[in-house]
């Protein structure tokens, strides 16, 4: 079952740095695993189904490495994300690329569902969701362009375009 389940996820995977995710059929899914059409709706329902396990699993990692930074430490934690994305580049570009808007719009959610929890003790100008939803939002895209064009940056200059393009425009 387990293993099952990690054959899943892994030929979603595969299959989405290679094409979209709008393009992935159950059947290509279960072929790429080596299991049986059927046994795929043992596990889930459906692709989509499958996705949003993989995205809980990836964004649970990834809230477990980063924390939402004050403007005082933009910097180390573009560091953190840029260094997380660059040594998790296959299942970022699937998520961020191969399955597109819908997956970002699920990790902003709940990147903003988890900071809004925490305590804020800065004034703000506009609602906290609003400024977390904005940064998360940019620093998806700059994540996502990035990972669309190898080579046009390395891991510190990554960092530097999610602190100043990102991080600091939404904090500082």
């Amino acid at each position: 079952m387990i293993r099952t389940r990690a054959s899943l996820h892994r030929a979603l995977l595969s299959l989405a740095e290679r094409v979209s995710f709008a393009d992935i059929t159950v059947t290509a899914i279960a072929g790429e695993a080596g299991i049986g059409y059927a046994t795929f709706f043992r596990h889930y329902p459906d692709k989509h189904s499958l996705l949003t396990a993989i995205a809980g699993e990836f964004i649970d990692e990834l809230m477990g490495e980063i924390r939402v930074p004050t403007a005082a430490d933009t910097r180390n934690a573009a560091m953190i994300l840029a260094r997380f994305v660059d040594e998790r580049r296959a299942i970022c570009h699937a998520l961020l690329v191969g399955a597109g808007d819908e997956m970002r719009r699920k990790i902003t959610d709940r990147v903003v569902q988890g900071a809004t929890a925490m305590p804020d003790t800065a004034p703000h100008r506009f609602p906290r969701a609003l400024l977390i939803t904005q940064m998360v939002s940019s620093m998806l895209a700059i994540l996502a362009w990035w990972l669309d064009n190898p080579g046009a940056l390395n891991r510190d200059e990554l960092a530097e375009a999610l602190d100043r393009l990102a991080l600091i425009p939404a904090l500082g």
